[in-house]
């Protein structure tokens, strides 16, 4: 059987949802894999700076998301800028390879672009001699995901696929597969939109507090009766803000921490209010669930939302009063709302995890 690898960053959560989704159809098939975070075998510092530093930037930084993104969106073979940042930071994760030698791997599915290079580069230089295939997260790929010693790329998109192409990698070796998803997120079917109150879920664990709270006033300022689930996740200070916030008579709020079971309130739910990650959307779309996209970090998540939006599936709600707008116009045609669900459904990729299992597997 072959022993396998499944390596995440933490990062944001994404990556490693995506990691557990393929993990969990490996382990159907009855050949699990190691699940690893590669920033574990960082140092503090770097794990912080790496980790921490990615999501307050993400979250009160967002035109730093921007600088960082356009100044390095290329191969590093055209930028030394891109090299360098590679180079040092496979360095600081380095340890991974004892990882590797002990536990005699065969194969590495990557789903952050960090453990790509560092295992990329064992390759090269012959201390490791499995196979490297690696799982894109967001609906378009940044430069510092291209290596072309991959052996598979899996992408959400053929827009992906092709720039892909354009820097080299041969069309045999990228797979348009969707986003892994776990099993838990998976649509029981189309249904009809509810009556009122219409049942909304916000997720603000990414999201400034004044920005939330100034979400909740605009709905609230519909004067409709609406029911909305916030999950504030590890977000004290959003917690500790909702706890004092009292909401306008018209609105009914739930007030939720961490929750496990995201796909539970999913369900149960007619719109989703949520930053436009490339997971977060996977799993809405594999829940039939339409989309009204907020606060996204500049580039990848406008792309991701301008994607489900054009497709149909979701809303972009980026400028001020933007989300009471596309609220009330739904609530005044609700068959709009019929139409996203069905245009979400259209665009799932329900088997994306299988599809990955299976390449790792036959490879």
């Amino acid at each position: 059987m072959k022993r396998l690898l499944t390596v995440h960053g933490s990062a944001g959560n994404g990556h490693r949802s995506a990691a557990r989704a393929i993990n969990q159809a490996l382990a159907e098939r009855g050949s699990e894999a190691i699940l690893a975070d590669v920033l574990s075998f960082a140092g503090p510092r770097f794990r912080s700076f790496y980790g921490r530093g990615y999501e307050l930037a993400a979250q009160h930084v967002r035109w730093l998301c921007r600088l960082v993104y356009v100044s390095t969106d290329r191969p590093a073979a055209q930028s030394r800028l891109v090299e360098h940042i590679e180079k040092s930071h496979a360095a600081k994760v380095s340890g991974m390879s004892i990882l590797l030698a002990e536990n005699e791997i065969d194969a590495v599915c990557c789903t952050h672009f960090l453990p790509m290079r560092l295992v990329a580069d064992l390759r090269r230089r012959g201390a490791y001699k499995g196979g490297l295939q690696v799982c894109v997260t967001d609906y378009q790929v940044h430069g510092f995901w291209f290596d072309l010693d991959v052996d598979r790329y899996h992408v959400a998109t053929a827009e992906a696929a092709e720039r892909l192409a354009a820097w080299g990698v041969p069309a045999e070796r990228i797979g348009v597969t969707g986003i892994p998803v776990r099993r838990e997120f998976a649509a029981a079917g189309e249904t009809a939109v509810g009556p009122e109150p219409w049942r909304i879920l916000m997720l603000g664990s990414s999201l400034k507090v004044r920005e939330v709270l100034g979400f909740l006033d605009d709905l609230g300022a519909l004067n409709r009766p609406l029911t909305v689930t916030l999950v504030a996740g590890r977000n004290q200070a959003l917690i500790r803000a909702l706890e004092a916030y009292n909401p306008p008579p018209s609105l009914y709020l739930d007030r939720r921490g961490l929750e496990p079971r995201l796909e539970l309130f999913m369900a149960e739910s007619d719109l989703l209010v949520t930053k436009p990650g490339g997971i977060i959307c996977s799993e809405a779309l594999n829940m039939g669930l339409p989309m009204l996209f907020v606060s996204p970090i500049p580039n990848h998540e406008v792309y991701n939302a301008q994607t489900l939006t054009s497709a149909g599936a979701g809303m972009m709600c980026f400028g001020q009063n933007s989300l009471k707008t596309a609220v009330r116009s739904l609530m005044e045609q609700p068959v709009r709302l019929t139409t996203m669900r069905r245009a979400a459904l259209k665009l799932a990729r329900p088997r994306a995890a299988d599809d990955i299992a299976t390449a790792l597997l036959s490879a």
